[in-house]
């Protein structure tokens, strides 16, 4: 890969000198300049905090029996596909629409593009947290069982994806309370707040993991997430005020009982079928592990779908799209 950049690099200066372009260097320095770098000293200090975080958790995971390190980075490597999925293609879009409102003070356009964007991630990321509990050893065996990995590996990995998996909302939600919070210009709460989060983790690593082992480090990723983001959206309530909490309460009242509906379904739908397909590998494994999920998610988006809501009607729209393409 590094060859092949600078041979890029090395091709784009003989083309631009072929061309008779000079170069000249120029450094100057002015207040815009300044500004973006008070702004974006925090975020490099953030981004060294998630680090020092990553290290600890395999200093202390590397303590562990043998294979416990790498069933925390199979689980973990799981839980980053959602976030890539959806999260990345979500928050990349908002920054400047969030961004273009607090430019113009609307603060109540602000909040209810936030709420919309909260609301949207619970309707995609609850059923995968479901998914990731419920399932989680056949998602595990079905991804990885093969060859050196065997089913005690598996067994392993599942418990640290069941535990890794409630770190999923809670990173997404922060993700964009942390952009709102850099449109607004404000760069430090985030940092602290990620100097927090780390400090909060690694001090319940250091209390539970000689007690209970891997998933005390999973765990407390876990906590740690649930607290910051619980923290950080404080943060942004005090600078931009609260959303209205009875329409809120409807709203995740029927996001949650639906997640849980869906939990329940392809679970049940799961033991249901062991009496059918019961080798626990191979075709059977495969049948009735996305055949219990077509069942779940099919009540899901049925559910999901009654919901009289704008994130909900967006959702449909997008559906529909997609049908008459295909």
């Amino acid at each position: 890969m590094a060859v092949g950049i600078g041979l890029q690099l090395i091709l784009a200066l003989f083309v631009t000198i072929k061309k008779g372009i000079s170069f000249q260097p120029r450094i100057w320095w002015n207040e815009d300049i300044k500004q973006v770098g008070e702004l974006i000293l925090p975020i490099f200090i953030g981004i060294g905090a998630f680090q020092l975080n990553t290290i600890a958790d395999r200093m202390l995971a590397s303590t562990l029996p043998e294979g416990s390190l790498a069933a925390l980075n199979y689980a973990n490597r799981v839980t980053q596909l959602p976030l890539s999925l959806f999260v990345g293609s979500m928050v990349l879009p908002l920054f400047p629409m969030i961004a273009d409102k607090i430019s113009k003070q609307d603060i109540e356009g602000t909040k209810e593009l936030l709420s919309r964007s909260y609301h949207l991630l619970g309707i995609l990321l609850l059923p995968v947290i479901g998914v990731f509990v419920a399932l989680a050893e056949p998602i595990i065996s079905i991804l990885f069982q093969r060859g050196q990995f065997d089913a005690d590996a598996a067994q392993l990995t599942a418990i640290a994806l069941a535990a890794y998996s409630f770190t999923i909302l809670p990173f997404a939600m922060r993700d964009v309370i942390t952009r709102a919070l850099y449109s607004l210009q404000d760069t430090w709460t985030p940092v602290v707040n990620s100097v927090i989060l780390v400090a909060i983790n690694v001090a319940l690593m250091v209390i539970f993991v000689p007690r209970l082992g891997m998933i005390a480090v999973a765990g407390s990723t876990s906590i740690s997430s649930i607290i910051a983001y619980i923290r950080l959206r404080r943060k942004l309530v005090k600078k931009i005020g609260t959303l209205d909490v009875t329409q809120e309460r409807k709203i995740w009242w029927k996001i949650w009982r639906n997640a849980l509906i869906f939990t329940a379904i392809t679970w049940g739908s799961y033991q249901g079928l062991l009496l059918i397909w019961s080798k626990p590998m191979g075709i059977e494994l495969w049948l009735r592990t996305f055949v219990s999920l077509a069942i779940g998610g099919l009540l899901y988006i049925f559910l999901t779908f009654k919901m009289d809501t704008p994130e909900v009607d967006w959702l449909k729209t997008r559906a529909k799209k997609l049908l008459r393409k295909n």
